[in-house]
């Protein structure tokens, strides 16, 4: 790990007025008490974070109103962590990974209108949280993997029709809820690998004629099945083991 990994390189870094792109994701030993020498950097557009910091970190990021572009993760942050993004509305893409966000902090990202990308995963999230993004019209890309998110947070994605992307890999995504899913005819990248998928919903994709890449992997799929997917004529990519 370098040395400037630690906060009292970040005191040095907060020195350069200029900067745009800083990727911290390296730098685990950076603290809550270190990310404050970073509310200075008016003209950043995107951070990326991966340390144990908490909400008390977070809320110095608070003002850095021109990002467009944060990742958190391996984080402490929790629910109300969150009303330190509330006043960042030019950011278009968002991570969370692995923190202690729940559905009930996304009410803090309702002012969040520009996101076009969203990754909120390995989340204690179960999906109704996503009534919060309903502004955001242009949002492409939603990952929800390796979380709670069931069939009732799917009606969601109505609010989005742009959504091109969507990985609910090992969420709790159902056959009956790909109906629903199915909906959205403008995905062109589809991850359901590991929720149970039978032949039974894979009925329902059928209707996708947009899609260009479906991965399938580690569900219970079976020749008979693989019939509705000979009437997805544009896809390039499958994935079935």
């Amino acid at each position: 790990r370098p040395e400037f990994a630690l906060d009292e390189g970040l005191e040095h870094i907060g020195q350069m007025p200029q900067l745009k792109l800083l990727d911290l994701r390296g730098c685990m030993s950076i603290s809550d008490e270190g990310l404050q020498y970073l509310k200075g950097l008016k003209k950043l557009r995107s951070l990326k974070i991966r340390s144990f910091i908490s909400d008390k970190g977070l809320a110095h990021l608070k003002d850095l109103t021109g990002l467009k572009g944060l990742a958190l993760e391996d984080t402490q942050v929790s629910d109300d962590g969150m009303k330190a993004l509330a006043g960042l509305v030019n950011l278009e893409d968002l991570s969370l990974f692995r923190s202690f966000v729940s559905d009930a902090g996304f009410e803090h990202l309702e002012k969040l209108t520009k996101l076009k990308q969203f990754s909120a995963r390995d989340l204690a999230f179960t999906g109704t949280g996503l009534k919060h993004l309903k502004g955001a019209a242009d949002l492409w890309k939603l990952d929800l993997s390796e979380t709670a998110v069931d069939d009732t947070a799917l009606v969601h994605l109505k609010n989005h029709p742009r959504l091109r992307y969507l990985n609910l890999w090992h969420t709790q995504i159902t056959d009956a809820g790909l109906e629903e899913l199915a909906k959205n005819t403008n995905l062109e990248t589809l991850n359901l690998k590991d929720i149970g998928l039978t032949d039974a919903g894979l009925k329902h994709l059928a209707g996708l004629k947009k899609l260009k890449s479906l991965d399938l992997e580690g569900n219970p799929i079976t020749d008979a099945g693989l019939v509705s997917l000979g009437k997805m004529t544009g896809l390039k990519k499958l994935v079935i083991t």
